[in-house]
Formats: C-alpha cells, structure tokens, sequence
C-alpha cells in the first residue's frame, strides 16, 4: 500500500510542475490539485491496516525468537553468575 501512496504524490507533483508551466491563465489553483483529505485518510488506513497485519503475522516469530535467546542466555551465560569457581594455588 505504501507503493501507492508514493505513486500518487509522484503524480501530484508531476501535476503541480506540468501545471506551474502553463500560461497562469490557464493554471489550475493549486487548491484544487491537492488531494481530498478523505482519500489521504483511507490510504492512510490502509497502510495501518497492511501495517497491523504484517505485525501480528510475525509477532510469533519474534517471540519464538525471544524465548530461544532467553533459553540460551540462561543455559550459558547466566548459570556463571551463581556457579562458584575455586582456584588452588600451584606448587
């Protein structure tokens, strides 16, 4: 969704340059070539909707992810944090 988003400011802006070359009788207001609020409104939705989905598809994933790294952090390196190590001297 994101694609057309920046498709339709492509074209806006192509638009207000083709129409910035025009005779300024012949120019359109540039209020009239700015886009509704309401279509922004809905490609804005869209986009959080895609956005949203793409979130839950990998939040398993991740915390599969989070749950191996804890499972590693705890068998190696949080064990040496309580394991007592004595050192004898050498003669």
């Amino acid at each position: 969704m994101k694609e057309g988003s920046n498709h339709v400011s492509v074209i806006r802006a192509t638009n207000v340059y083709r129409n910035e070359e025009l005779p300024e009788s012949q120019q359109i207001p540039i209020c009239d070539l700015e886009i509704h609020p309401d279509i922004t409104k809905d490609l804005d939705d869209a986009l959080q909707q895609e956005i949203d989905l793409v979130k839950q598809k990998y939040s398993f994933d991740v915390e599969k992810s989070r749950l191996g790294l804890q499972k590693l952090q705890d068998y190696f390196t949080n064990v040496l944090d309580s394991l007592t190590v004595y050192v004898c001297s050498i003669r």
